[in-house]
């Protein structure tokens, strides 16, 4: 693994910079996992990952443009605010014109709103009929759908400036089995989603770049004290993820990577472990003519676009 530390001092190219960040304020745990939560009461708007990835891009100079259902509570010179659904194309584009129209420009893009589990998809419910009800993916519509609008939106803004980065707040659970299934679904699409554009990003302009983070346990809306103590987990702060989000923005060189944060450590995983053990534990060894065979596709199907990058 590729352990690492960050300086304040990595952050000064942040400084006259503009990001768009959705997910501000800390979600309910309210339905965390129904069976474990349900009587858990709301966090409050005074954390969260994204509320604490603001104070610091704030504190080193950066100009902001918040997304969020709920009233952003920070009062800024350098903050815009606009109340944001990013299930809804028209809110998000709202929130990426406001930013143009403040700032003159978008540089980075912090894909982190989302909400607590909520289906299992072992519910197994009925209708009055007893006949079975689709299940409930609202958390898939937001954490996968959602975070793919505001990803695909900021790549259009990014453009004009031919260069920039999207972060998006990925998860522990998107590399590892979750048993709050709705959650660990739409966690895994978004680290395919990280991959699946990485690849696209090289060819079309290697200047744009898409990260993640993937932070462990941490003291927000969709986790509490309350149920880590019933599961055996430690809790990290938010300011440990929210440096991992204020890195992958500030340093040039880091692209398609994954930074696991955990007990206030930062660790680079998916180049230094999980593609690499897939690489050399599988690919390599029972598909070695065929190593680079999935990022040659990106070629090909980028080759089909009807509208080229300029």
């Amino acid at each position: 693994m590729s352990e690492f530390t960050i300086n304040d001092a990595d952050f000064a190219n942040l400084r006259g910079q503009t990001v768009v960040v959705t997910g501000i304020v800390a979600t309910s745990p309210l339905l965390l996992c129904k069976n474990i939560s349900s009587n858990i009461k709301t966090l409050g708007s005074s954390s969260g990952i994204g509320l604490q990835t603001v104070k610091l891009l704030l504190d080193v100079g950066a100009f902001v443009v918040a997304g969020d259902l709920n009233p952003v509570p920070i009062e800024h010179e350098n903050i815009a605010s606009r109340q944001t659904n990013i299930t809804i194309w028209e809110d998000l584009l709202g929130l990426f014109e406001l930013a143009e129209r403040k700032y003159g420009k978008v540089d980075h893009v912090f894909a982190n709103a989302g909400v607590a589990p909520k289906a299992l998809f072992v519910e197994d419910e009925v209708d009055e009929n007893g006949k079975p009800v689709p299940p409930n993916l609202s958390v898939v519509d937001v954490n996968l759908k959602g975070t793919i609008y505001t990803v695909t939106m900021g790549l259009h803004f990014l453009k004009k400036q031919k260069k920039g980065s999207i972060v998006v707040t990925a998860s522990a659970s998107s590399f590892q089995r979750f048993g709050c299934t709705d959650y660990g679904v739409a966690k895994h699409g978004v680290l395919g989603l990280i991959r699946g554009l990485h690849l696209n990003l090289k060819v079309l302009n290697p200047a744009i770049r898409i990260n993640g983070i993937a932070p462990n346990w941490t003291e927000t809306g969709i986790a509490t004290q309350r149920i880590t103590e019933r599961i055996g987990a430690k809790l990290q702060g938010t300011d440990v993820p929210a440096r991992s989000a204020a890195i992958l923005m500030a340093d040039e060189s880091r692209k398609g990577q994954l930074i696991f944060s955990v007990h206030g450590r930062q660790i680079e995983i998916e180049e230094a472990l999980l593609l690499k053990s897939v690489n050399e534990g599988l690919i390599r060894e029972y598909l070695p003519q065929e190593e680079f065979a999935f990022d040659k596709l990106a070629d090909v199907y980028l080759s089909l676009l009807p509208k080229k990058w300029s």
